[in-house]
């Protein structure tokens, strides 16, 4: 906080969103894009996160949410299953062709992989080389929409309908510094009243589930989804961001023994639980774990679809690279001393963490200091210790002034 308002810090946001469920004021609000930003395409597709059919009653098919996002001002919508079977087939691979003892990682939650950038470098080698889900369906979308509508690439508007705001940062800053193959996001809670809506004008529809939408694609809004669908057993699922700063800093020491993948979430739930959305993760959860038991769990990925994405697709990525807005000075010798300022400052502070000061732990406002940010003066309790000293100062300095009723040597008398 700064003169009252809320302010992000580039450099060591990770774009986690648990800032808007933690503030109690609502100082902080997630970017959101209207429909009126995706007028300027020929063709708009949704891209259905499987958070979205958790959403509503348990008797609202898949394809009725698909097919209200048209109702509402989609062109097409589609579902990410096939995407997320393909993803999981190549990540089976490179579980099996792996020979390292350290886990893979897993590359699907931005602010997991951000995390990682900022603050864990060295473990970045151990991130899963993949694309996400909504990547390669966007990319396989609109080369298809293309060649058969006959439009140009850039006509057809690909829009992510996202749980959380970690996946609307890669749209505009990919994680692997590609330009991201989607052209926006909208909020699940922006647009479900809407969907209500539309649900409730619209003829009742079959139950039966939407061609296409599977139990493994279901699963992945939910932690422990991924391992679920590998063959390794010793398959690691985290949620919850203090949880994930525990295990990496566990895979950093080597304490992270017989596990092959480690699936991290920033949210506790995992997707179903993100900032964005509207139900009960709890009672989502519940009503995307039924709905995929009725369509079993097991991947298939021989599936036509899948295997299409599969052979067809890029579904590797390249090399993630560090952030480095973290560094304190570009120059090592300078780093070091700055780093060595920033310890000295921490030791003075109460080391409460109370966030008077504005900034949300005393190492952070230390670190503040050096960058500039702020003063040392703005931490009240070292404000009370200039003020003592300044105070006994004044004391000491008045103590030796003369008293009021004498005179100096040589006065008139």
């Amino acid at each position: 906080m700064r003169q009252r308002r809320a302010q992000l810090l580039p450099g060591q946001c990770i774009d986690c969103g648990l800032c808007l469920s933690a503030c109690p004021t609502d100082a902080v609000a997630p970017q959101a894009e209207s429909f009126t930003a995706f007028d300027r395409y020929r063709h708009t597709v949704a891209i259905a996160s499987p958070v979205l059919f958790g959403q509503f009653e348990r008797d609202v098919a898949p394809e009725a949410v698909l097919a209200a996002l048209q109702q509402i001002g989609f062109d097409e919508a589609v579902d990410m299953s096939a995407a997320i079977e393909a993803v999981l087939y190549e990540l089976q691979g490179l579980l099996r062709d792996r020979d390292r003892a350290e886990p893979l990682v897993s590359p699907f939650c931005p602010a997991v992989v951000r995390l990682i950038q900022v603050r864990y470098p060295t473990l970045l080698e151990l991130v899963a080389p993949l694309e996400s889900p909504q990547e390669v369906l966007a990319a396989a979308v609109r080369e298809h929409r293309a060649r058969v509508m006959g439009l140009r690439s850039e006509q057809i508007g690909v829009v992510y309908v996202t749980p959380c705001t970690a996946k609307t940062v890669p749209l505009k800053l990919h994680t692997q510094l590609e330009p991201s193959q989607l052209n926006g996001a909208v909020a699940i809670g922006h647009v479900y009243g809407r969907l209500r809506s539309a649900l409730q004008d619209a003829e009742p529809m079959a139950r039966t589930p939407a061609n296409g939408v599977s139990g493994p694609g279901l699963h992945w809004a939910l932690v422990g989804g991924q391992g679920a669908a590998l063959e390794p057993d010793d398959a690691l699922a985290v949620g919850g961001l203090e949880n994930v700063v525990r295990t990496l800093d566990d895979i950093e020491r080597g304490q992270i023994r017989d596990v092959t993948y480690v699936e991290c979430w920033a949210c506790r739930d995992g997707c179903v639980g993100g900032c964005l959305t509207v139900d009960n993760p709890y009672q989502a959860r519940s009503k995307l774990m039924r709905l995929a038991r009725r369509l079993g769990n097991e991947p298939d990925f021989e599936r036509a679809a899948v295997r299409s994405l599969f052979e067809h697709r890029e579904l590797r990525a390249k090399p993630i690279v560090p952030r480095t807005e973290q560094t304190l000075d570009s120059d090592l010798a300078a780093s070091l001393g700055k780093m060595k300022r920033l310890e000295e400052i921490y030791e003075r502070l109460p080391q409460n963490d109370c966030g008077a000061c504005g900034s949300p732990s005393c190492r952070a406002f230390a670190e503040d200091v050096v960058h500039e940010r702020v003063d040392e003066g703005d931490c009240v309790f070292l404000l009370q210790d200039r003020l003592r000293v300044a105070l006994r100062e004044l004391e000491s300095v008045v103590s030796r002034l003369p008293s009021t009723g004498q005179t100096t040597a040589g006065s008139a008398s």
